[in-house]
């Protein structure tokens, strides 16, 4: 098939930006004709031979307007382009389907915002056009579907929750291997207990629930490193932070919790990838990835209340966990078996309106 991927940018800095080379690189090794539509390209990223990238240039448009922009190009672009299939993850409008990662009435419901600024405005109207125009809408999670029925007013079948890929040649838990040193990389001690945050949204992600807890914690023999480009400011001896890291999986490898308080997350990758990697989770009930969250991975906590979250911590600690070394598969997690539900998908749809 001919095949369009768009996002915003072509690059690795997020979960977004990860997926899109993950299936860059599926489907052109698969043998389908790849185009990646974009506005930014790293250099940094290898791109196949066989696939084409086109950059719609933004010229002197302002930052906060740059997405829009970047939508209007698209849809210039598209009008004189025929593709079998096209797959975007971001706000445009003018594809098959669309990956939905999360949309801002729902992150302005979880974070009780209630005034509607002009960018407020200006993202919940992409999101609209973007769900609107779309031939199927891919959501992240099941609290995602329910946010798409219940704010948008979108038909529930043509919604399909198809949960975020794992990278397993990437993520994998061959690292476990040399645990050891790689706690001694980290600078962790044998008799202190070390929970990870990886975040690149400190504030969303609930940084600030974390240093309240460990902040009551502080005695005691339980320490968080945080790892993000936002760099974080305490005085606190047991939070360190680490900046930016290339390889999280080490950490994740490394620590003896992931732990992920987050106020509003459609998914949230770092949890099944802290899984895959055989490290339990603490984590938020407003993570869409708690819906695969059993007792035998780690623990949901449904509030943000300070106490309640110093007790988890402190409790789980002493807790044990058996995780499923075939719990990607099992959860059908795989960048293989993503990229298979989702073709399957538009197929599918294909053939229903033939």
């Amino acid at each position: 098939m001919k095949i369009a991927l768009i996002h915003y940018r072509l690059l690795r800095r997020g979960g977004l930006e990860n997926r899109l080379i993950n299936y860059m690189e599926y489907l052109s090794g698969a043998g389908h004709d790849v185009t990646i539509i974009c506005s930014k390209r790293s250099d940094e990223v290898a791109v196949p031979p066989s696939v084409e990238v086109v950059k719609l240039g933004l010229g002197m448009v302002p930052k906060h307007f740059r997405q829009w922009y970047f939508n209007y190009r698209l849809g210039k672009f598209m009008s004189g382009r025929k593709f079998d299939f096209s797959l975007s993850m971001g706000r445009t409008s003018h594809q098959d389907a669309v990956i939905e990662p999360g949309n801002h009435l729902g992150y302005m419901r979880a974070m009780n915002k209630t005034s509607k600024g002009l960018m407020d405005r200006l993202k919940i109207n992409m999101d609209k056009n973007g769900f609107n125009n779309s031939k199927i809408i891919f959501a992240a999670s099941g609290m995602v579907k329910q946010e798409l029925i219940d704010l948008f007013n979108i038909p529930e079948e043509k919604i399909k929750i198809v949960y975020p890929p794992i990278n397993t040649d990437r993520f994998n838990r061959e690292k476990l291997s040399a645990k050891k040193e790689l706690r001694k990389k980290f600078g962790m001690q044998e008799d202190t207990t070390y929970f990870a945050f990886i975040s690149t949204g400190n504030k969303r992600k609930g940084l600030d629930l974390l240093l309240h807890a460990f902040e009551d914690l502080k005695s005691e023999k339980i320490e968080l490193i945080v790892a993000g480009k936002e760099k974080i400011h305490t005085r606190l001896k047991n939070i360190r932070y680490t900046g930016y890291i290339q390889n999280p999986m080490e950490l994740y490898a490394a620590a003896d919790f992931t732990i992920y308080p987050s106020y509003y997350d459609a998914y949230g990758q770092v949890v099944t990838e802290s899984l895959h990697c055989m490290t339990p989770v603490l984590i938020s009930h407003k993570v869409g990835a708690s819906e695969l969250i059993s007792e035998k991975e780690g623990q949901v906590i449904n509030s943000f209340d300070r106490g309640e979250w110093t007790e988890a911590i402190r409790a789980i600690t002493n807790k044990e966990f058996s995780i499923d070394p075939d719990f990607v598969i099992n959860n059908q997690l795989s960048v293989t078996q993503h990229m298979e539900k989702i073709l399957n998908h538009w197929q599918a749809f294909k053939n229903s309106t033939n």
